[in-house]
């Protein structure tokens, strides 16, 4: 059986904080993480930062998926970020 590949060192919460802003930022320019009750979770390699919907609308948490190299990993976002590359489309 294959050992899974290091993910490298733990992230700092402020770390896992800052890559989260850069998604916000690009979702909802002027919105800080500082004024939401954000959580985060974190599993073998990566952190998931949730942000929970706090409104009376049915809508889900917003969650922001974090690598241990502090890169955002949903997509769209991350290939506008220009963090995950590898699973963007490349142009034609």
């Amino acid at each position: 059986m294959l050992k899974p590949a290091p993910c490298g060192p733990e992230l700092s919460r402020e770390s896992v904080l800052n890559a989260a802003q850069r998604w916000l930022s690009l979702r909802s320019p002027g919105v800080s993480l500082n004024d939401l009750p954000v959580r985060i979770v974190a599993d073998a390699c990566s952190y998931a930062v949730v942000i929970p919907n706090l409104t009376t609308e049915a809508r889900e948490d917003t969650v922001i998926i974090i690598d241990r190299l502090g890169r955002v990993r949903n997509i769209p976002e991350c290939c506008e970020l220009g963090d995950c590359p590898e699973l963007c489309a490349k142009p034609k």
